[in-house]
């Protein structure tokens, strides 16, 4: 009786030893087959991946429009005198004058036509270009004019103070490039693009392995 038990025991012991081993087989087998899809998805990922050309990475620049990466905000207050001359001196009596002030803002930043993109083999070169400005744009709801001195031979006129404030943005900008406007907005653009370029070169739907530089033109 004891020993059909252990004879019983022992083809129980056998039969689960044999059903694991399938079931280990099965699910090896099943691993490498899903180890091979996976790779032959990659190889066929791989074969269908577009290669980088300079054309494509101006197509995505172009997507950005405008790269002013700097934006320098100001108050400015001016006067204006004027008089009619006569032998370097002034005519009595035919002075004008007005005190003028106003909010502005400055962008600067590199023109997007003028940035090199080039590709050597495997690694994507950009070329930044000196930055410029952009524009110098006043808030007309901020500008307050005040003290007017007018004179019925020499009156005030709108010209007057538009050339006036053309006048005067030459010099805030000139301030402002005096305080590191430009490089500062030419190291934006280099962060920038730098990031543009990268997110083009993680893209599944290009080949894999460029590496991108950016550099400084020098004019």
């Amino acid at each position: 009786m004891g020993k059909n038990n252990s004879n019983g025991s022992r083809h129980s012991m056998k039969t689960t030893v044999i059903v694991l081993v399938f079931l280990v087989l099965i699910a090896a087998i099943f691993g490498a087959k899903l180890g091979m899809d996976y790779q032959q998805k990659k190889a066929d990922e791989s074969n269908h991946r577009q290669a980088i050309t300079s054309d494509i990475l101006h197509q995505q620049m172009e997507q950005i429009g405008e790269l002013a990466t700097v934006s320098y905000f100001y108050t400015n207050m001016g006067k204006f005198e004027d008089a009619l001359q006569l032998f370097d001196r002034d005519v009595p009596l035919t002075k004008k004058s007005f005190t003028i002030s106003y909010d502005g803002v400055i962008k600067a930043g590199v023109k997007l036509s003028e940035v090199g993109v080039s590709v050597a083999g495997n690694e994507i070169i950009i070329e930044i270009p000196q930055a410029t400005i952009v524009s110098n744009d006043i808030d007309m709801e901020s500008v307050v004019v005040y003290d007017e001195k007018s004179s019925i031979f020499n009156g005030l006129s709108t010209e007057d103070v538009t050339s006036f404030l053309n006048k005067q943005n030459i010099l805030i900008e000139e301030k402002a490039m005096n305080n590191g406007i430009l490089d500062t907005a030419r190291q934006n653009a280099m962060s920038t693009l730098k990031l543009l370029i990268g997110r083009v070169v993680e893209d599944d739907t290009y080949e894999e392995g460029y590496t991108v530089q950016v550099v400084l033109k020098d004019s």
